[in-house]
Order: C-alpha cells, then sequence, then structure tokens
C-alpha cells in the first residue's frame, strides 16, 4: 500500500494547539499515528508536504536544538534514567517546534515496543542515516549512553566548525556589502549629476565617461524591487540546481577553485573521516559506514568516491589501496588510513586524521580570509578610482575651455 500525506490540526494533552504533517498508508493509520502521540485530533486532511525552510537562521536554530537534544539524552542514559523518561524530558526542553513534534511522535513509538533506532528511522527528515545507524549499533552493544555521545561531539564539532567560518567572513562579507551600496549610491546618484552639467556645457566626453553615464542611466532607470527579486530567485534557483545529480560539473568546479578548494576539500574530507571513526566505534561494520557516510558527505564528487570504496571493499581490497584510486584524500590521511589498517586501529586514525584535517581548515580559513580582504579593498579602491577618473577626465577639458 502507498504512502499518503496528511496534514493535521491538534491538541496536546496539556492543551497547546499544534499542527504539521505525516505519512500514513491511510487517514485511519494517521488518526492512529497522532493518537499514540497523547493528541487529540481535530482535523485530518490529505495534503501535499511543503519543502522544509532552510534559512540559515531558522536551519541554524534547529541544528543547535538537535545538538542539545542528544547532549541530554545522552546525560540522562548515561545517569541510567530508562529511555522512555529520559526521551519524555529531553523533549520537553526542546525548544524548536517542528523537531519538538517529530520528537512526540518517537516517544510514541518507544511506548509502543519501538526501539529508538526504528522510531528514529521512520523519519528521515528529522533525523540522519548517520544518527540512525550509530543509534541501532549502540542498542545491539548495550552502549548506547557512549553512541549518543559521540552524536552529540559529532554534531557539536559541525557546530564549531560552521561557526568559525561564518564569524571569519563576516568581515569580508561586510566590507563587500558596503563596496556595492557605496558603488550603487555614485551610479544612481552623483553620477547624473555629473551627466546634466556635462550635457548643458556640451562637453565633448571620451569613451570612459560615455559608458560610465550609460551604465548610471540603466541602473537609474531600474526599479530596485524587481531588479532585487529577479536576484533572489536566481541565486535560489542556482542554490538548488547545484544540488542535482547532474550538475556534477559545478561540484569538481568547486572542489578545484583555487585557495578556496583546498578549505572545501579539507572540510569535506575531515567530514567523512570523523563520521566513519564514530561509526566504526559504535560497532558499525566498515562497509555499512561507509554506505551511511556517502550520501551525507556534502559532495557528489566524494559520494561517487565512497561508492567506489565500498565496491572495491567488497571486492576483497584494503581501505587505503580503495582511497588511493578516489584520487580525493590527502597523502596524510592515506597514510594514517594505511597505519589503521595494518594496526587494527582504523577508527583511531581516522579520528586523528580528521582532526589533523580540522587545523588545517581553521588554517586554511584564516589565510583565505588574510588574502581576501585586501583583494575587495583593492577591487573597490579600482572600481571607485575608475569611476572618479571617468568623472574627472572631461571635467579637465571644461575647465580648460572656460580659463
Amino acid at each position: 500500500m502507498s504512502v499518503s500525506v496528511y496534514r493535521y490540526k491538534a491538541r496536546s494533552r496539556e492543551g497547546e494547539a499544534v499542527a504539521g504533517i505525516l505519512r500514513a498508508e491511510s487517514v485511519r493509520a494517521a488518526a492512529i499515528d497522532l493518537q499514540r502521540r497523547a493528541l487529540f485530533v481535530t482535523s485530518l486532511t490529505p495534503g501535499n508536504e511543503k519543502p522544509r525552510i532552510t534559512l540559515p537562521e531558522i536551519a541554524g536554530r534547529r541544528r543547535r536544538a538537535v545538538l542539545a537534544f542528544f547532549r541530554a539524552l545522552s546525560v540522562l542514559v548515561r545517569a541510567g534514567v530508562p529511555i522512555r523518561r529520559a526521551l519524555e524530558v529531553s523533549v520537553s526542553h526542546c525548544s524548536e517546534r517542528s523537531l519538538r513534534e517529530a520528537l512526540r511522535a518517537v516517544v510514541a513509538d518507544v511506548e509502543h515496543g519501538s526501539t529508538l533506532s526504528a522510531a528514529f528511522a521512520r523519519r528521515p527528515a528529522d533525523f540522519s542515516p548517520l544518527q540512525t545507524a550509530m543509534i541501532g549499533a549502540g542498542e545491539a552493544g548495550g552502549v548506547l549512553d557512549d553512541v549518543l555521545d559521540r552524536i552529540a561531539d559529532v554534531l557539536e564539532r559541525e557546530h564549531t566548525v560552521r561557526k568559525k567560518l561564518q564569524a571569519a567572513l563576516i568581515y569580508p562579507a561586510l566590507v563587500a556589502a558596503a563596496a556595492m551600496l557605496l558603488i550603487l549610491f555614485l551610479m544612481v546618484h552623483i553620477v547624473p549629476m555629473f551627466a546634466s552639467m556635462f550635457a548643458r556645457f556640451s562637453v565633448p566626453l571620451p569613451w570612459p565617461t560615455r559608458m560610465l553615464l550609460g551604465l548610471g542611466s540603466v541602473i537609474g532607470s531600474l526599479n530596485v524591487v524587481p531588479v532585487l527579486g529577479v536576484l533572489i530567485a536566481t541565486i535560489a534557483l542556482l542554490s538548488r540546481l547545484v544540488k542535482v545529480e547532474r550538475i556534477a560539473r559545478f561540484d569538481r568546479l568547486k572542489l578545484g577553485a583555487p585557495l578556496v578548494g583546498v578549505v572545501i576539500r579539507h572540510a569535506i574530507v575531515a567530514r567523512i573521516t570523523r563520521m566513519l571513526a564514530a561509526l566504526l566505534r559504535s560497532g558499525v561494520g566498515l562497509l555499512t559506514a561507509i554506505d551511511v557516510v556517502a550520501p551525507v558527505s556534502g559532495s557528489t564528487t566524494y559520494r561517487r568516491g565512497l561508492a567506489s570504496v565500498a565496491d572495491a571493499l567488497r571486492r576483497g581490497e584494503g581501505m587505503y589501496r580503495a582511497l588511493q584510486q578516489t584520487v580525493l584524500f590527502d597523502p596524510l590521511t592515506l597514510a594514517l588510513v594505511g597505519v589503521g589498517e595494518e594496526s587494527g586501529a582504523l577508527d583511531a586514525m581516522l579520528l586523528a586524521a580528521a582532526n589533523y584535517l580540522d587545523v588545517e581548515v581553521e588554517a586554511a580559513i584564516a589565510a583565505l580570509v588574510s588574502v581576501l580582504e585586501p583583494a575587495l579593498i583593492g577591487v573597490v579602491g579600482f572600481v571607485v578610482g575608475l569611476i572618479v577618473f571617468s568623472i574627472f577626465l572631461p571635467l579637465y577639458g571644461l575647465i580648460g575651455s572656460i580659463t
């Protein structure tokens, strides 16, 4: 039977109004699922699933909420609190509404005999395959508290790297925005004043000035709101297209870009090695770990590379040789993987590679910012100087004709 999407409105035991969407085989199955969550259904209708809002601020708030949930759950489970009670306490402290609703569904599934990993697996939009696989391994091995700690560590490390990158790029972004506003102000308000003056005095204009006045006229005639709307729509369309499988060429260009490409490659490899280390330490097999990590690697090129690594492992080849054939991993990471294979400590060596690459990413970001700031200032200075030169060039002729 096919699974459909249903929209619902309901009230919790405390009388709080809740609304959302869920997938179920029928209206009756959807109603039963909501009743398991201790929700009193007031409306349940078929509908289409809306895409999740992924604005940076909202996405960041959700990531922080997921991190706080796993950290709190790991502390409670380690303290000996039963998993059902630990989930209820963690859910009550969750600050993000959609995540809280998903966690209530998880609690309902656990109350009806489901394992925690199975409850998470039913909600792939809220919990990644990495988290589900690690929790499943932790439940099987009786080390759920350790696994929850590792999940929180992985999320926290990713959050830290992301915040450092944002903090490093905020100043160049502000400089670029201020420069764009300055150039726009000059083109819209200052250049037209000189254009009218040149027209009154019939000053012969050199070609740089004619080009500048023509560009200023075009920009001044445009309505700002539609232009911004088209620009935002174009950026949104491009950001969606680059995620499509067919546009793998953009991914390769991104990885090969000067300066930025090194940061991106190191960050992706650090993410891959850290997740593999966390899965292996949780008891997940190497092949399964690679299959789990590949879709969340953050790069089409690396996802395909990991798929080829998994195929090589199935043919009996070693991890070091399989990674080397992809030509996607740096020599140090390969060397550490080789040592890990020989010594039987692959998880420890993968974690060491991730820690090393994290340091390299931070150093590369610092170097990138140190190059980016003077480059931006230089470009802004050149553009403003070009505008000033184009304006004052005919002014000298005008002044000479008057004197």
